[in-house]
């Protein structure tokens, strides 16, 4: 996944300095023969066709699932308030979409390896996916900033690390509520982190890390123990 979005951002990058428009799919195809071309047995590794399925999923599949879906677009000629409400209500459903076109795809691979689908993921992808969205700029920034000046991509770098790490607390967390409440609705939890987040902003704890970190990992510790995701909800 790395050496993908790396190749994709780098076609992207491209064409803006060359004034050209880029091709999703072309920069896709591009980053799948740039890792065959490195290690040609991948293309039976699991993550790997994950990985480029899911993208592709999300290039041809989600839009699709956007424009079947009868809500309408953000209106700009709204009042400002009832505008920002439409912009997020857009955001959140273009996530929904992004989230049933990967579940859709990925499920017979998925099916196929664990013998099982979880539909977990149509609401942890809402939190999950704009997190993977973030860690994949900076990773692509701190790369290229990189190249030009090691010292300066340190704070684009270690802020990926972050978000990286809350990325799978948040899944971990998901996980162990999945696990012993298989029907439970996680919609509830979905909103505890988005306000968790909100209200500690920029705060960090003495290790530097987000403070947001602390209430997902207590909530994951409470998950693991069999505690209802009502309860965990206030936790976080």
């Amino acid at each position: 996944p790395a050496v993908r979005s790396a190749v994709m951002a780098t076609v992207f990058l491209s064409g803006l300095l060359l004034w050209r428009q880029s091709d999703a799919l072309n920069g896709l195809a591009l980053a799948a023969i740039a890792v065959i071309a490195v290690d040609p047995s991948c293309v039976a590794d699991l993550s790997m066709q994950l990985s480029f399925l899911a993208v592709g999923s999300l290039i041809l599949l989600a839009p699709a699932i956007r424009q079947a879906v009868p809500v309408p677009r953000p209106d700009p000629a709204a009042s400002r308030v009832r505008f920002l409400w439409q912009k997020a209500r857009e955001a959140a459903l273009q996530t929904f979409c992004a989230s049933l076109a990967v579940t859709l795809t990925g499920a017979p691979l998925i099916a196929a390896a664990f013998h099982r689908v979880s539909l977990a993921g149509l609401v942890s992808n809402i939190i999950v996916l704009p997190l993977c969205a973030a860690l994949t700029g900076l990773a692509a920034g701190g790369a290229a900033i990189f190249v030009v000046s090691p010292g300066a991509s340190t704070p684009v770098l270690f802020a990926g690390a972050w978000a990286s790490q809350l990325l799978v607390w948040a899944a971990r967390l998901f996980a162990a509520i999945r696990t012993h409440y298989p029907g439970a609705d996680l919609s509830g939890v979905q909103r505890a982190i988005t306000m968790a987040a909100e209200a500690h902003g920029e705060q960090r704890r003495a290790s530097g890390e987000p403070y947001v970190t602390h209430p997902i990992a207590a909530a994951e510790i409470l998950a693991e123990l069999g505690i209802d995701p009502v309860a965990i909800e206030a936790a976080i």
